[in-house]
Parts: C-alpha cells; sequence; structure tokens
C-alpha cells in the first residue's frame, strides 16, 4: 500500500498502470 501511495503522489500518470494506482489513491 506505502508503495502505490508513494507512486501515486509524486507520479500521477504511470506507464505501467495508471489506473490501479489512482484507484487506490483515491479510496485511501
Amino acid at each position: 500500500m506505502l508503495g502505490l501511495s508513494n507512486i501515486h503522489g509524486p507520479v500521477t500518470p504511470p506507464p505501467e498502470s495508471p489506473a490501479l494506482p489512482c484507484s487506490l489513491g483515491e479510496e485511501i
């Protein structure tokens, strides 16, 4: 969870999977 949160902060649209981190970040 921490890893995803960290990526969602500095990197909004990641090239690997933009839907996964965005959704998790919004939910948390």
